[in-house]
């Protein structure tokens, strides 16, 4: 697996004193794996579990899997880059709130001293409602599907019970040189087309992995660090912005306009991905002195190209 970690001046990077025991849930998927690499690669104890966890086994199994870690990260999640058909659409809803209710409830049954110190759960800023500028955690919530899997997501995790810290992470599209959304965003632009998706001026909330992986240190360390945490670079450029970065480096000649209807024909519901306008701001990672190693579209750019 290609690896991209690069050293940020995050709070207290890559220290963990005493050796802590951490488990990753939805660890096979991309960054899952990262988190898992890094925090191994650091002294920690990393356990990394798939969704077949949760599927193929009863609350009080599962709470006998969790038992006695120190941290619990809840990536758990199907991808929501697909078509979205009625089904799939379930899919998305199901394998997050269904997977964090019976995790929630396998936390539950477990005593007291085997409990975790610390659950960090995905979210994402889909939370937000469309057209949010530079938002942070305080930020009202939208009305759409995604808006509304991330509110029931989010409120799933209300019902622990116990003295447990718990950050309910709010990523935005999370870059990576050879997995995720990164390599479908350049392809065009590899072929010499600039792309322009709907109006072109809908923000993009993002983060590279690097800092995503850096941020996981700050929030596990950071005991201030509760509730919604935005993961996401303070730059949130629009979609033309993007798209003229991409053609300068690629050098692309032609230009490619599609509009939100080709769009939806095309994908279908899940064009608000690539259209819906979420600008998040990382307020309280900010707060906490974290210090972006790519804070800038163009410098992830410059970092992600160069691999």
């Amino acid at each position: 697996m290609h690896m991209e970690l690069t050293v940020s001046t995050g709070l207290g990077i890559g220290l963990f004193h005493p050796m802590k025991r951490i488990a990753i849930i939805g660890g096979t998927g991309f960054i899952g794996e990262y988190l898992g690499k890094h925090f191994s690669d650091n002294g920690q104890e990393v356990t990394l579990f798939g969704r077949n966890l949760f599927a193929n086994h009863t609350a009080h199994e599962v709470s006998r899997s969790v038992s006695g870690y120190d941290v619990l990260i809840n990536l758990a999640g199907a991808n929501i880059a697909k078509r979205w058909t009625s089904k799939y659409k379930r899919d998305i809803y199901e394998s997050r709130i269904e997977t964090t209710s019976k995790l929630v409830e396998a936390i539950n049954l477990l005593a007291t001293k085997e409990k975790p110190k610390l659950i960090i759960s995905a979210s994402a800023v889909g939370y937000y409602s469309n057209g949010s500028i530079e938002v942070n955690e305080e930020g009202e919530s939208g009305d759409d599907f995604l808006a509304q899997v991330c509110k029931d997501w989010e409120e799933a995790l209300t019902k622990i019970e116990g003295n447990i810290r718990v950050v309910r992470t709010r990523f935005g599209v999370v870059l990576a040189s050879h997995q995720g959304a990164f390599p479908q965003m350049i392809l065009p632009f590899r072929f010499g087309l600039a792309t322009v998706l709907g109006s072109g001026k809908q923000r993009l909330s993002w983060v590279h992995i690097s800092d995503l992986v850096y941020a996981f240190d700050t929030i596990i360390q950071d005991e201030r660090l509760r509730g919604a945490v935005n993961v996401v670079a303070p730059d949130a450029p629009t979609n033309k912005a993007v798209a003229l970065l991409l053609a300068k480096r690629f050098s692309t000649i032609f230009k490619i306009l599609l509009p939100t209807w080709i769009l939806q024909i095309g994908i279908g519901p899940g064009h608000v991905v690539l259209t819906d306008d979420k600008s998040a701001f990382p307020k309280k990672l900010i707060d906490s002195d974290f210090t972006f190693a790519y804070p800038t579209f163009s410098s992830a750019l410059d970092n992600l190209l160069d691999r």
